[in-house]
Protein backbone atom coordinates (compact mmCIF):
# COMPACT_ATOMS: atom_id res chain seq x y z
CA UNK A 1 0.00 0.00 0.00
CA UNK A 2 1.39 3.43 -0.86
CA UNK A 3 0.97 4.82 2.65
CA UNK A 4 2.99 2.20 4.52
CA UNK A 5 6.19 0.22 4.42
CA UNK A 6 6.02 -3.53 4.31
CA UNK A 7 7.32 -5.31 7.43
CA UNK A 8 9.80 -7.31 5.36
CA UNK A 9 11.50 -9.03 8.28
CA UNK A 10 8.23 -10.14 9.88
CA UNK A 11 6.91 -11.41 6.56
CA UNK A 12 10.06 -13.45 5.91
CA UNK A 13 9.90 -14.92 9.42
CA UNK A 14 6.24 -15.79 8.88
CA UNK A 15 7.19 -17.62 5.68
CA UNK A 16 9.43 -19.95 7.70
CA UNK A 17 6.29 -21.73 8.93
CA UNK A 18 6.06 -23.54 5.59
CA UNK A 19 9.49 -25.21 5.66
CA UNK A 20 9.07 -26.02 9.37
CA UNK A 21 5.80 -27.83 8.69
CA UNK A 22 7.39 -29.65 5.77
CA UNK A 23 10.23 -30.91 7.94
CA UNK A 24 7.78 -32.01 10.64
CA UNK A 25 5.60 -33.92 8.18
CA UNK A 26 8.64 -35.64 6.67
CA UNK A 27 9.89 -36.59 10.16
CA UNK A 28 6.53 -37.95 11.33
CA UNK A 29 5.96 -39.83 8.08
CA UNK A 30 9.16 -41.80 8.63
CA UNK A 31 8.26 -42.54 12.27
CA UNK A 32 4.75 -43.63 11.31
CA UNK A 33 6.06 -46.51 9.24
CA UNK A 34 8.34 -47.96 11.92
CA UNK A 35 7.63 -51.11 13.94
CA UNK A 36 8.25 -51.15 17.68
CA UNK A 37 12.04 -51.18 17.48
CA UNK A 38 15.03 -49.23 16.18
CA UNK A 39 15.33 -49.30 12.42
CA UNK A 40 17.75 -47.76 10.00
CA UNK A 41 14.95 -45.52 8.84
CA UNK A 42 15.83 -43.30 11.79
CA UNK A 43 19.14 -42.45 10.18
CA UNK A 44 17.16 -40.49 7.60
CA UNK A 45 15.38 -38.27 10.12
CA UNK A 46 18.46 -36.83 11.79
CA UNK A 47 19.15 -34.41 8.89
CA UNK A 48 15.54 -33.24 9.13
CA UNK A 49 15.96 -32.53 12.84
CA UNK A 50 19.25 -30.69 12.34
CA UNK A 51 17.78 -28.60 9.53
CA UNK A 52 14.84 -27.65 11.72
CA UNK A 53 17.15 -26.60 14.55
CA UNK A 54 19.32 -24.58 12.16
CA UNK A 55 16.36 -22.71 10.67
CA UNK A 56 14.82 -22.16 14.10
CA UNK A 57 17.99 -20.64 15.53
CA UNK A 58 18.43 -18.41 12.49
CA UNK A 59 14.82 -17.24 12.78
CA UNK A 60 15.21 -16.42 16.47
CA UNK A 61 18.41 -14.47 15.80
CA UNK A 62 16.59 -12.05 13.50
CA UNK A 63 13.26 -12.08 15.34
CA UNK A 64 14.56 -11.12 18.77
CA UNK A 65 16.08 -7.75 17.75
CA UNK A 66 12.94 -6.89 15.79
CA UNK A 67 10.73 -7.42 18.84
CA UNK A 68 13.16 -5.59 21.13
CA UNK A 69 13.27 -2.53 18.86
CA UNK A 70 9.56 -2.46 17.97
CA UNK A 71 7.58 0.60 19.06
CA UNK A 72 3.85 0.23 19.68
CA UNK A 73 1.50 3.21 19.54
CA UNK A 74 -1.44 2.61 21.92
CA UNK A 75 -4.92 4.03 21.54
CA UNK A 76 -7.14 4.66 18.52
CA UNK A 77 -5.91 6.71 15.59
CA UNK A 78 -8.67 9.34 15.44
CA UNK A 79 -11.08 6.67 14.22
CA UNK A 80 -9.02 6.35 11.06
CA UNK A 81 -8.86 10.07 10.29
CA UNK A 82 -5.09 10.05 10.69
CA UNK A 83 -4.55 7.05 8.46
CA UNK A 84 -4.13 7.00 4.70
CA UNK A 85 -5.86 3.70 4.09
CA UNK A 86 -7.66 5.32 1.17
CA UNK A 87 -4.40 5.41 -0.79
CA UNK A 88 -5.24 2.18 -2.60
CA UNK A 89 -8.52 3.67 -3.82
CA UNK A 90 -6.65 6.75 -5.02
CA UNK A 91 -4.19 4.58 -6.95
CA UNK A 92 -7.11 2.68 -8.50
CA UNK A 93 -8.73 5.96 -9.53
CA UNK A 94 -5.53 6.98 -11.33
CA UNK A 95 -5.20 3.58 -13.00
CA UNK A 96 -8.76 3.86 -14.30
CA UNK A 97 -7.68 7.12 -15.95
CA UNK A 98 -4.90 5.41 -17.87
CA UNK A 99 -1.91 5.83 -15.55
CA UNK A 100 0.25 2.69 -15.15
CA UNK A 101 -0.08 1.16 -11.70
CA UNK A 102 3.61 1.46 -10.90
CA UNK A 103 3.62 5.16 -11.71
CA UNK A 104 0.36 5.81 -9.84
CA UNK A 105 1.62 3.96 -6.78
CA UNK A 106 4.84 5.98 -6.71
CA UNK A 107 3.11 9.33 -7.15
CA UNK A 108 0.63 8.65 -4.37
CA UNK A 109 3.42 7.46 -2.05
CA UNK A 110 5.43 10.64 -2.72
CA UNK A 111 2.38 12.82 -2.04
CA UNK A 112 1.68 11.08 1.27
CA UNK A 113 5.32 11.53 2.27
CA UNK A 114 4.79 15.30 2.04
CA UNK A 115 2.06 15.36 4.69
CA UNK A 116 3.46 17.26 7.72
CA UNK A 117 4.11 15.21 10.82
CA UNK A 118 1.20 15.37 13.24
CA UNK A 119 -1.30 16.39 10.56
CA UNK A 120 -4.45 14.43 9.84
CA UNK A 121 -3.95 12.99 6.38
CA UNK A 122 -7.60 13.22 5.39
CA UNK A 123 -7.82 16.84 6.45
CA UNK A 124 -4.57 17.81 4.76
CA UNK A 125 -5.31 16.20 1.39
CA UNK A 126 -8.11 18.46 0.28
CA UNK A 127 -9.77 18.13 -3.10
CA UNK A 128 -7.76 21.11 -4.35
CA UNK A 129 -4.43 19.57 -3.31
CA UNK A 130 -5.35 16.31 -4.99
CA UNK A 131 -6.38 18.15 -8.15
CA UNK A 132 -3.03 19.92 -8.28
CA UNK A 133 -1.05 16.74 -7.63
CA UNK A 134 -3.09 14.64 -10.06
CA UNK A 135 -4.49 16.70 -12.92
CA UNK A 136 -5.50 13.42 -14.56
CA UNK A 137 -8.40 13.26 -12.09
CA UNK A 138 -10.13 16.05 -14.03
CA UNK A 139 -11.76 19.30 -12.91
CA UNK A 140 -13.89 17.56 -10.30
CA UNK A 141 -10.80 16.05 -8.67
CA UNK A 142 -11.21 13.20 -6.23
CA UNK A 143 -12.79 13.32 -2.81
CA UNK A 144 -11.07 11.44 -0.01
CA UNK A 145 -13.52 8.85 1.35
CA UNK A 146 -14.24 8.63 5.06
CA UNK A 147 -13.22 5.51 6.98
CA UNK A 148 -16.86 4.38 6.87
CA UNK A 149 -17.14 4.95 3.11
CA UNK A 150 -13.98 3.08 2.17
CA UNK A 151 -15.41 -0.45 2.51
CA UNK A 152 -18.28 0.44 0.19
CA UNK A 153 -15.81 1.15 -2.62
CA UNK A 154 -14.98 -2.56 -2.86
CA UNK A 155 -18.12 -3.91 -4.51
CA UNK A 156 -16.57 -6.92 -6.19
CA UNK A 157 -17.44 -10.49 -5.23
CA UNK A 158 -15.96 -11.10 -1.81
CA UNK A 159 -15.30 -7.40 -1.31
CA UNK A 160 -15.84 -5.32 1.82
CA UNK A 161 -19.05 -3.56 0.72
CA UNK A 162 -21.99 -4.43 2.96
CA UNK A 163 -23.89 -5.92 0.02
CA UNK A 164 -21.06 -8.34 -0.67
CA UNK A 165 -20.60 -9.10 3.03
CA UNK A 166 -24.30 -9.97 3.33
CA UNK A 167 -24.07 -12.11 0.19
CA UNK A 168 -21.16 -14.09 1.64
CA UNK A 169 -22.88 -14.35 5.02
CA UNK A 170 -26.01 -15.82 3.43
CA UNK A 171 -23.95 -18.22 1.34
CA UNK A 172 -22.03 -19.43 4.39
CA UNK A 173 -25.25 -19.81 6.36
CA UNK A 174 -26.66 -22.04 3.62
CA UNK A 175 -23.44 -24.06 3.52
CA UNK A 176 -23.46 -24.42 7.31
CA UNK A 177 -27.06 -25.64 7.20
CA UNK A 178 -26.19 -28.20 4.54
CA UNK A 179 -23.24 -29.51 6.54
CA UNK A 180 -25.37 -29.74 9.68
CA UNK A 181 -27.95 -31.81 7.80
CA UNK A 182 -25.25 -34.12 6.46
CA UNK A 183 -23.79 -34.46 9.96
CA UNK A 184 -27.19 -35.37 11.40
CA UNK A 185 -27.64 -38.08 8.74
CA UNK A 186 -24.14 -39.45 9.42
CA UNK A 187 -24.81 -39.51 13.15
CA UNK A 188 -28.05 -41.47 12.65
CA UNK A 189 -26.28 -43.95 10.39
CA UNK A 190 -23.47 -44.33 12.91
CA UNK A 191 -25.93 -44.92 15.75
CA UNK A 192 -27.76 -47.56 13.71
CA UNK A 193 -24.48 -49.27 12.82
CA UNK A 194 -23.35 -49.35 16.46
CA UNK A 195 -26.70 -50.83 17.52
CA UNK A 196 -26.50 -53.52 14.87
CA UNK A 197 -22.92 -54.38 15.73
CA UNK A 198 -23.76 -54.44 19.43
CA UNK A 199 -26.69 -56.77 18.80
CA UNK A 200 -24.52 -59.09 16.76
CA UNK A 201 -21.84 -59.22 19.46
CA UNK A 202 -24.40 -60.03 22.16
CA UNK A 203 -25.95 -62.78 19.99
CA UNK A 204 -22.56 -64.41 19.39
CA UNK A 205 -21.77 -64.14 23.10
CA UNK A 206 -24.97 -65.96 24.04
CA UNK A 207 -24.31 -68.62 21.41
CA UNK A 208 -20.81 -69.15 22.78
CA UNK A 209 -22.14 -69.64 26.30
CA UNK A 210 -24.41 -72.44 25.06
CA UNK A 211 -21.44 -74.64 24.19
Amino acid sequence: MPHKRNPDLAELVRAEAGPFLGLLVAYLTVLKGLPLAYNRDLQRVKPLLLEGVRRGRATCRVLAPMIQSARFVPGPSDRGEGEATFSVELVDALVLRGIPFREAHGRVARLLAQVPAGSLVRSYLTTERLRQAFPELGPAGWKVPTPLDEPELRRTRGGSAWKEVRRDHQRLQRELGRQRRELAIAQRRWKTLVQRLGGGVRARSKAAKGF
